[in-house]
């Protein structure tokens, strides 16, 4: 899609997330999501609205902080025109739960890292 290109390990996948605003409000689809670590997401926006997605830093443990942190993962790109993309990989991360929010429109969606 798109014309970009990941490479993930044997048995690791990747999801897909659509991000589009209605009525003034963002969404997320879907708005909860399980991955194992070494996955990765795809931020897709499906509407021609900016968009502005980060980790919530208050909602994420000192380890999940200092994991994105160290891999520049913690704030995506301006999401600016409709197909846009933002990809992020879990690789290494640690389990737990990770809360991302459009800081422009204010919705959150939940990214759950679990060995499945």
């Amino acid at each position: 899609m798109g014309g970009d290109t990941i490479r993930l390990a044997a048995g690791n996948e990747l999801h897909e997330v659509d991000v589009r605003a209605r009525d003034g409000q963002s969404e997320f689809s879907p708005d909860r999501i399980s991955v194992r670590p070494g996955d990765a997401l795809r931020f897709i926006t499906g509407d021609g609205r900016g968009h502005a997605l980060a980790f919530d830093a208050w909602t994420l443990s000192d380890t999940a902080s200092a994991y994105l942190d160290r891999t520049g993962q913690r704030r995506g790109p301006p999401l600016l025109s409709a197909g846009a993309i933002w990809i992020i990989t879990m690789e290494a991360a640690p389990e737990g739960e990770y809360r991302v929010t459009c800081l422009v429109h204010g919705a959150t969606m939940r990214v759950l890292v679990a060995s499945l």
